[in-house]
């Protein structure tokens, strides 16, 4: 049994003592059927190792190709932009219904455009990244 694998028993709740071996978490945060299971488990990950816990939503690019900007009109773009906000928010409030619940130190981040490397940023700043 690895020394992570003994800190992680089913059930412990409390933190361990001393320093947090993992003191940043970030976690991908999503709309799709995984994200309570990911939501849960670096909230729950964060409490037993005292971790700050950073949640990154990848908003979808709004941006229509050049071949199809003859064809769309700018009032669906803008009501793409209002659904695209209302999941942003949806997202945003599960993060931190997750993370006020157990006390958590917690950060949130709206990443659009070229994610990669942003995404990159932040796991680069994390001690673990939680992703679907």
């Amino acid at each position: 049994m690895t020394t992570l694998e003994a800190q992680l028993r089913p059930g412990q709740t409390t933190r361990q003592p001393g320093p947090s071996p993992f003191p940043r978490v970030l976690v991908h945060v999503g709309l799709d059927r995984a994200n309570t299971a990911r939501l849960d488990f670096a909230a729950t990950f964060a409490e037993r190792f005292g971790s700050a816990v950073t949640g990154a939503y990848l908003m979808p690019a709004l941006i229509p190709s050049a071949v199809a900007v003859g064809d769309v009109l700018p009032e669906l773009i803008i009501e793409q932009e209002k659904l695209a906000q209302a999941d942003a928010e949806k997202a945003k409030r599960a993060f931190l219904n997750h993370t006020t619940r157990k006390g958590l130190r917690a950060e949130w981040h709206i990443l659009r455009g070229p994610v990669v490397s942003r995404v990159r940023h932040l796991a680069r700043l994390a001690d673990i990244a939680i992703v679907g």
